[in-house]
């Protein structure tokens, strides 16, 4: 996930399997993220929204 301007792992620690879906084959995993990351990127836009607002 990228959450004010880094990558950064769920706080869960969980990840998931991303497939390409036309062959079924494995090509990365990804950050399981929950409320509480979605809470985390909302926080974080909320701060830098005054700098970009004007």
């Amino acid at each position: 996930m990228f959450i004010n301007g880094e990558w950064v792992d769920a706080q869960s620690g969980e990840t998931f399997e991303v497939t390409n879906p036309a062959t079924g084959e494995k090509i990365g995993e990804m950050p399981d993220g929950s409320a509480v990351d979605a809470e985390r990127a909302v926080a974080a836009a909320d701060a830098a929204f005054g700098a970009w607002s004007t």
